[in-house]
């Protein structure tokens, strides 16, 4: 799809008379890239679908949607900021996952035990997740479509979070 700009430029016309000047350009289309099998700048992963099933990667953006993610996982040594065990850095991490946003943070969270859905795991279990240094996220993570009650048995996870996303 191209787009037809039109500028008008003032001018003047004969006899001193102010008149204006009208130009018409005709721009490409914009270059898409996501879906190429290629992994271009702001692209985590390419094509779409991705890996998993529940947090689909978007096929305009190439970019996952963690915005419907239940939980991360952070009991005790899985935790993969902060202190051990789940805490304000675990939830802001959560954050950036879930907006997609570096500069995101946690301003409310509830810690719970496991639940019975999908979610981000301990280090190692369920499936990598690539190329999320646009997220200012620097650490492994991982998630799994399966349920973390399940794969993980009793333990504390970050849920209910609410975001800032300045």
């Amino acid at each position: 799809m191209t787009e037809l700009i039109r500028k008008t430029y003032p001018a003047v016309a004969p006899l001193g008379r102010p008149a204006t000047h009208v130009r018409e350009f005709i721009l490409p289309p914009p270059v898409v890239t996501c879906g190429n099998g290629t992994l271009d700048a702001g692209e985590e992963f390419d094509p779409a679908p991705g890996p998993f099933t529940t947090p689909p990667v978007n096929a305009s953006s190439c970019q996952f949607d963690f915005s419907q993610a239940p939980q991360l996982y952070c009991n005790r040594a899985c935790s993969v900021v902060g202190a051990g065990g789940c805490d304000q850095p675990d939830a802001d991490l959560f954050c950036k996952l879930k907006t997609g946003n570096p500069l995101s943070v946690a301003t409310s969270f509830s810690l719970g035990m496991v639940q019975d859905a999908p979610g981000f795991t301990c280090p190692g279990i369920g499936t990598q997740v690539p190329n999320l240094g646009g997220r200012g996220i620097g650490v492994a993570m991982y998630y799994s479509d399966e349920s973390l009650l399940s794969s993980h048995g009793d333990g504390q996870s970050i849920t209910n979070v609410v975001c800032t996303n300045p």
